[in-house]
């Protein structure tokens, strides 16, 4: 173990406690077939942004301790990863190795990016997002294998299915995304009990040539017992974060 590593949890707390812009998928839960309420509240996709002041803070606190033991282990060896930073100078970072079943769903890959420093990726230029996408695929590429990376777009609840409201996750702002061919499509949502694809990935199944990566996915892909989903079904997760600043309280850049 890092010795180091006991502070992690402290840094994640802080990262969810100090900025003031609302971490619109803090809601989601892991499904549980043995829990209703927490089906319930994972098939509403509760916001954080829905609930005020104490409320939210605590469930951020809660998120993270939750993930502590996970998060713990660190390292370079057990968290490998492959970086770009785009000429104007932003930096992203994808998980060198498929996550495994109780690391599949979209509260753990944010917890792990705000370990680093980091919020699930998103960009503001094309520029940003030919990073990312480029990043993303070069990955397959050299492990010869396909993958699915977590990014910071998430639908909103209440919206129509399957186009309207797609938002950041890190200011909860109408998220410009683009969309590979025939997505989003709620595919899973309509085939699995109790899933919906209310999540984004960059699906490097599209080829190397494809300009166009993300499809709406599973905001979790495993129970809270570790056992794989959709028949059993590895889906070869990983998710990409961008590393931000707070300024006043706010993520920047």
């Amino acid at each position: 173990m890092h010795r180091n590593s006991a502070l992690l949890p402290l840094m994640a707390v802080w990262l969810l406690t100090q900025t003031t812009v609302p971490y619109a998928v803090l809601g989601y839960e892991l499904i549980s077939s043995s829990n209703a309420a927490v089906v319930k509240q994972w098939q509403a996709g509760v916001l954080c942004g829905a609930a005020t002041g104490t409320d939210c803070t605590t469930h951020k606190q809660k998120m993270a301790a939750r993930w502590q033991s996970l998060l713990l282990n660190s390292s370079s060896a057990a968290w490998p990863t492959v970086n770009a930073t785009t000429a104007a100078g932003a930096k992203f970072f994808i998980v060198a190795r498929h996550l495994k079943p109780l690391e599949c769903n979209i509260q753990f890959a944010e917890a792990y990016c705000n370990n680093k420093g980091a919020v699930l990726a998103y960009w503001n230029t094309q520029q940003e997002y030919n990073a990312v996408a480029k990043l993303t695929l070069g990955l397959a590429k050299q492990s010869k294998d396909q993958w699915h990376v977590y990014i910071g777009v998430v639908q909103l609840p209440a919206a129509k299915e399957p186009k309207a409201g797609w938002v950041w996750v890190h200011n909860s702002a109408a998220a410009s995304v683009p969309w590979a061919q025939n997505e989003p499509n709620q595919h899973n949502g309509a085939n699995i009990k109790g899933h919906t694809e209310d999540c984004a990935v960059l699906a490097t199944y599209h080829g190397q040539k494809a300009t166009k990566l993300v499809d709406d996915f599973p905001c979790s892909y495993a129970d809270d017992k570790g056992n794989w989903l959709a028949g059993g079904w590895n889906p070869k997760l990983s998710v990409a974060c961008r590393i931000v600043q707070l300024i006043g309280g706010s993520i920047c850049c």
